[in-house]
C-alpha cells in the first residue's frame, strides 16, 4: 500500500498522464502497419496493371489479392 502522498504506480492508475514514450511508440507501430498495408495495396494494383496477361484467365487478379 502506498503511504500518504505517494503515487500509485499500478498500470491502471486513474488521473495520470501516460508516459509520452509509450504514446509515441504506439503511434510509430500504427504508422508502420498503415505503411505496410498501403505498400501491399500498391503492389497489388501494380501487378494487375503492369504485368502482362498469363495463359490462364484471372491469374493476375488472383495474384494481386494474395
Amino acid at each position: 500500500m502506498p503511504a500518504d502522498g505517494d503515487l500509485d504506480d499500478s498500470p491502471g492508475a486513474a488521473g495520470r498522464e501516460p508516459d509520452y514514450r509509450f504514446t509515441l511508440a504506439n503511434e510509430r507501430t500504427f504508422l508502420a502497419w498503415i505503411r505496410t498495408s498501403l505498400a501491399l495495396i500498391a503492389g497489388g494494383v501494380a501487378l494487375v496493371q503492369l504485368v502482362p496477361r498469363f495463359g490462364v484467365h484471372g491469374v493476375r487478379h488472383l495474384l494481386s489479392m494474395v
